[in-house]
């Protein structure tokens, strides 16, 4: 029975010690970084207006300029198709509300959803022919400093009929 008490006393001490212990503030680089985690799906039928690819990723920021208010940070896209830029586009990322700001450095995910909209292919000879068409995305973050992130890459999105 002693020896049982003995542990439980060393137990709650661990416990009551380990729950004292503040928690650092996390150092990141003041610039954007993102981390590609995955997308939902590879494909995409251009005739299926329920089609789309949702990519997602997590960020992190260390001086916390990022996603304040509405526009003031952006999510930059490239699509490329056959290897060749096709388009580009930006879109604003998601507001971090001040409650949720636990500090300077912040850390987070998004997921991008993209529309079969989006996926409309050119019409050059050759993809209205064979009905298919493939691409790669790649991603950065951009804070309301300027700073810009690292670039993420998907990968191939297969675009079919």
């Amino acid at each position: 029975m002693k020896k049982a008490s003995k542990l439980l006393i060393s137990g709650l001490m661990m416990v009551s010690i380990y729950s004292c212990v503040k928690k650092k503030e996390k150092n990141y680089p003041d610039e954007p970084q993102i981390y590609y985690e995955g997308i939902n799906n590879d494909v995409v039928h251009f005739f299926d207006s329920a089609s789309s690819v949702g990519i997602r990723f997590r960020f992190t920021d260390g001086d916390g300029n990022l996603a304040n208010i509405e526009g003031d940070s952006a999510i930059y896209i490239a699509d490329y198709r056959s290897d060749t830029l096709y388009a580009s586009y930006s879109y604003p990322m998601p507001v971090i509300p001040p409650e949720l700001r636990s500090g300077k450095a912040l850390e987070g995910r998004v997921t991008v959803t993209l529309t079969q909209n989006y996926f409309l292919p050119r019409f050059d000879s050759l993809h209205v022919e064979a009905r298919k068409d493939t691409l790669v995305l790649k991603l950065y973050i951009e804070d309301e400093a300027g700073n810009k992130s690292n670039e993420i890459e998907t990968g191939t999105i297969y675009i079919e009929e």
